[in-house]
């Protein structure tokens, strides 16, 4: 398929169907209200989600046709690494299981002593240092909260269409 030309681009009404840009799978330009001017669309599927997914790359004429190309590709490149390129946009400087875990103990633990601990000490001391499940979790997984999350929240959904848990280990 032939790479769209500007002077095609130029051309869209907004009655027009969305013209695919022909050098990116997916990357298509749809009209806007205003002839002339339209919104590239990456249409995708999420490999994490495996759900369709538009990321928007800009409008046009303020992105051109080269730039686009160069934005979808690299998203291309991110979606055949296995990851989807919105949600790594959406994660921004997410923690990890493991990032999360050492600011929470560090935020509930002060001096070796819960912070709402009566002056007595008549509630027993946590130990201190990471209980061996949690340092279990850092080998297992470097994902990003939310995705465990998700993945925890699909479990349990699972788990709820199964019916009770014992129904659910058989």
């Amino acid at each position: 398929m032939a790479v769209i030309t500007d002077a095609k681009a130029r051309n869209i009404k907004p009655e027009d169907v969305a013209i695919p840009h022909g050098g990116v799978t997916g990357l298509a330009l749809h009209p806007s209200k205003t002839k002339g001017r339209g919104k590239w669309v990456l249409r995708y599927v999420s490999p994490v989600t495996n759900k369709r997914r538009n990321a928007g790359l800009g409008s046009y004429p303020e992105v051109g046709i080269a730039e686009v190309a160069k934005r979808a590709t690299a998203m291309r490149v991110t979606l055949s690494e296995g990851k989807d390129p919105l949600m790594e946009k959406a994660q921004g400087e997410e923690p990890t299981f493991k990032e999360a875990s050492e600011i929470l103990h560090k935020d509930c633990y002060q001096d070796g002593k819960i912070p709402n601990m009566d002056s007595n000490g008549s509630i027993p001391l946590l130990n201190t240092s990471f209980p061996s499940w949690v340092q279990s979790c850092w080998e297992i997984s470097s994902l990003p909260m939310s995705r465990m999350l998700s993945s925890l929240s699909g479990l349990r959904k699972l788990r709820l269409r199964a019916g009770s848990s014992k129904e659910f280990i058989r």
